[in-house]
């Protein structure tokens, strides 16, 4: 009898615990998030919904980034990602070219 009234007990506090991380008790806050610079090739769907979606839903928050998300057309991404006006690029098309080119991408 005491063994179910215990392991009963112990379901609670799992479950308790459970509750807590799901809302976000047990969450490090981030103090000082890293601002980045990230531009995308394309006002498309994958291009630009993507990131802006993970950045007003604070994904990027939470790893501890702050992105700021420019537009930077195909040709010109590379060289400002070479030139570190950018921190990172998502053009993949052009960033192939430069790496074929030799281009430290």
């Amino acid at each position: 009898m005491k063994v179910n009234r215990l392991f009963g007990q112990c379901r609670w506090l799992v479950l308790f615990i459970a509750w807590l991380s799901s809302v976000g008790f047990f969450r490090v806050p981030v103090l000082a998030a890293e601002k980045v610079v990230v531009s995308y090739p394309s006002r498309t769907l994958t291009s630009f919904l993507v990131p802006e979606i993970a950045r007003q839903k604070g994904f990027f928050l939470t790893e501890g980034i702050e992105a700021n998300l420019i537009y930077v057309r195909g040709a010109i991404d590379i060289k400002a990602l070479v030139t570190g006006d950018v921190d990172y690029a998502m053009a993949s098309g052009s960033a192939i070219s430069a790496f074929v080119a030799g281009i430290p991408v």
